[in-house]
């Protein structure tokens, strides 16, 4: 017998994955950057706002009709004063995902930038070739 659950009668389930939940965010931070996407006559553009990493934190690659964008970033700082000590650390991570249109993109021309906290990808459209209809004269 199949029981649908109500969205207004919590179970003991819930509460428990509600616990985990705060337990679990202090500790583990995912950021998935925003996006936006423009596209032009001759290019897409991707551009990411990753504020805060290096160009040397990101890495880009394209296997198949998928471009994966990740970066890594890790930083730890200590400081001492006194008889007081304090370290923090701090661990960024994420991995984007686009698919890009089969067959429409030169991969091998994709070009990355990155300037004040946004990533820009640059993704070149092939050059498709628009045959126009025309009518054959009968002789």
């Amino acid at each position: 017998m199949i029981v649908k659950k109500s969205p207004f009668i919590p179970t003991i389930f819930d509460q428990i994955l509600k616990d985990l939940a705060i337990q679990t965010s202090e500790a583990v931070t995912v950021n998935t950057p925003a996006a936006n996407i423009f596209e032009t006559d001759t290019d897409y553009t991707i551009y990411l706002a990753v504020p805060g990493l290096e160009k040397k934190d990101f890495e880009i690659g394209v296997e198949d009709d998928v471009l994966t964008v990740s970066a890594d970033r890790k930083t730890d700082t200590e400081e001492t004063k006194g008889k007081f000590n304090l370290k923090e650390y701090n661990y960024t991570s994420f991995e984007r995902t686009f698919n890009l249109p089969k067959d429409l993109v030169e991969k091998d021309k994709i070009t990355a930038a990155y300037n004040a906290g946004e990533l820009s990808i640059t993704v070149p459209k092939k050059e498709v070739v628009v045959y126009k209809p025309k009518q054959i004269e009968v002789k």
